[in-house]
């Protein structure tokens, strides 16, 4: 009796009730173990009750941690991705940069688009794409007025030549 009592204090109320129904079968009526069997038979509801919903706000702490565990996870690795875009950027920017700069500008182009492609609207990108294509047109012609000067001394080389030796010709 006094072990089921101690354990009924202790709120472990299953093996007190096993424990006050030993009582009631080995001395019916004794002290209050009626009255501790009634009671128990509402408090291990509640027990019950208390235990299902402490499980159940452990589980939803232990949920919510993994939750934000994961959610912080994700986090770290899309700032890992926006580093590694950002690094990928900047060489493709500087390596359009540095053929802008030597008037390679068919390559400073196709690194400029790639830029774009990384990363829409990073730095000055837009800016060198809208003037590469008025340096292309710009350089192209050129080459093709320094092609036709070239062309026009060779003729009047050759005319020269020719001239000369007619000249040769006639005095022979």
């Amino acid at each position: 009796y006094q072990e089921a009592v101690s354990l009924y204090k202790q709120q472990k109320y299953q093996a007190a009730k096993v424990e006050f129904e030993k009582v009631q079968e080995i001395f019916p009526d004794h002290k209050a173990t009626g009255s501790y069997l009634k009671i128990l038979e509402q408090d291990i509801p509640r027990e019950q009750e208390r235990l299902a919903e402490q499980k159940r706000k452990e589980d939803e702490l232990r949920k919510q941690k993994e939750k934000e565990e994961w959610k912080r996870s994700l986090e770290e690795k899309e700032k890992e991705r926006q580093k590694k875009l950002n690094d990928q950027a900047e060489a493709l920017y500087q390596e359009g940069v540095d053929f802008n700069r030597i008037k390679n500008f068919e390559m400073a182009k196709k690194k400029f688009q790639e830029v774009e492609w990384v990363i829409p609207n990073y730095k000055s990108t837009l800016k060198y794409l809208k003037q590469i294509d008025h340096d292309i047109a710009g350089t192209k012609e050129r080459q093709a007025r320094e092609k036709d000067e070239e062309l026009a001394r060779q003729r009047r080389a050759e005319e020269l030549s020719k001239k000369e030796q007619e000249e040769l010709d006639r005095k022979r």
